[in-house]
């Protein structure tokens, strides 16, 4: 068995895998201006999501805590701005943000199917 492998630099990586991804129609955050992708969602089908998973006070919290911090938290520090603040609001924040992703998931595969 002859062959040859090449070594790929890191560029061509990620030229392949966006490729593989437009393919399967998976929309990422290497797609486009990765630090935006968040911005792209429906936030009222975001918040609707949210309240037939969760309590309507709940959900409306989540979605709240979503759009105020959402910058900060996709933004280049948010290591920085989010320990300033006290930590039941940064649990709230990374919840808010976890609620996001589990949204973010099911409405990629719904697009899918």
């Amino acid at each position: 068995m002859a062959g040859k492998i090449e070594r790929m630099s890191p560029d061509k990586e990620i030229e392949i895998m966006k490729i593989q991804t437009q393919t399967g129609g998976l929309l990422t955050s290497q797609l486009g201006d990765y630090s935006q992708f968040y911005k792209k969602i429906d936030y009222e089908d975001f918040k609707q999501w949210l309240k037939n998973n969760y309590q309507e006070r709940t959900a409306r919290s989540y979605c709240n805590y979503f759009l105020r911090y959402s910058n900060i938290f996709f933004g280049p520090t948010p290591a920085n701005e989010l320990f300033r603040l006290v930590p039941h609001k940064r649990s709230w924040i990374i919840q808010s943000m976890r609620r996001f992703g589990d949204y973010y998931f099911f409405s990629s595969t719904e697009r899918k199917m």
